[in-house]
């Protein structure tokens, strides 16, 4: 149902499974790695504290780092691309939220 071919469009993903057991049912968890290409050591080397863009404090941390650093631009193209699936999430829980209160008051919102 969701997704960039599927009935709600996504800019970010194609087919991705929010709800995993294995992540603690946190879709936030799954959200993919800021520089998949990179082991931990080579991205420690390159970069500290960008491992996930999953909540918001990394996420501001993560626009604020961009705004006031000196960034290469494959890093900077790799965390922007984590802030907007990370933005593209909080959009979406937010229209959960709205769909589980309209059902909770017989859609009447």
């Amino acid at each position: 149902m969701y997704g960039k071919e599927l009935a709600i469009k996504s800019l970010n993903f194609d087919d991705h499974i929010w709800i995993d057991s294995g992540k603690n049912d946190d879709p936030y968890k799954t959200l993919p790695p800021v520089f998949e290409e990179y082991d931990r050591n080579t991205l420690d080397e390159l970069i500290k504290d960008f491992d996930e863009v999953g909540d918001g404090g990394a996420a501001l941390t993560a626009y604020n780092y961009l705004q006031f650093a000196e960034v290469p631009e494959q890093q900077r193209t790799h965390i922007a691309n984590a802030l907007l699936r990370y933005c593209e999430l909080d959009t979406l829980a937010m229209v959960m939220i709205v769909e589980g209160w309209k059902n909770w008051n017989g859609n009447k919102l």
